[in-house]
């Protein structure tokens, strides 16, 4: 899991520059919007801490940001799309609040999209944080 200062960034970024969708807790499994709106959820899976920079207190962070992205099954690839490129674009090559954000990969398009009421999609932002030890 990421440092708590990179969620707390990555959060608040998301948060101040999008409007189009709730955005769920970081890292909480739950249920979607009883409303069944669409909604994005921040997911930090992997995280690679402590690698020290040499002869330095300072340590280097590595993972990923995942970014859940739930549209109505009717709007489909179509409308994901078009938001994991407005995501991308929000946190590509990007240095905010001390985190590093990279070029995100490419969003999952198959089979397991199609998630009851909903068309569900990700993509992974590669970040580095460096913090004091």
């Amino acid at each position: 899991m990421a440092h708590p200062d990179v969620i707390a960034a990555v959060t608040a970024r998301l948060e101040s520059n999008w409007n189009k969708s709730a955005i769920l807790d970081a890292n909480v499994e739950g249920d979607a919007p009883e409303s069944g709106s669409p909604y994005l959820r921040l997911q930090f899976p992997a995280s690679d801490k402590g690698r020290p920079i040499v002869n330095r207190r300072l340590y280097r962070e590595e993972g990923g940001i995942r970014v859940v992205i739930a549209v109505e099954i009717g709007e489909g690839l179509a409308k994901a799309s078009a938001w994991a490129e407005e995501i991308a674009t929000l946190f590509r090559d990007r240095k905010f609040s001390g985190v590093r954000t990279f070029v995100p990969g490419d969003t999952y398009v198959g089979d397991a999209n199609d998630d009851g009421n909903y068309f569900v999609t990700a993509l992974v932002i590669p970040y580095a944080f460096t913090f004091t030890g």
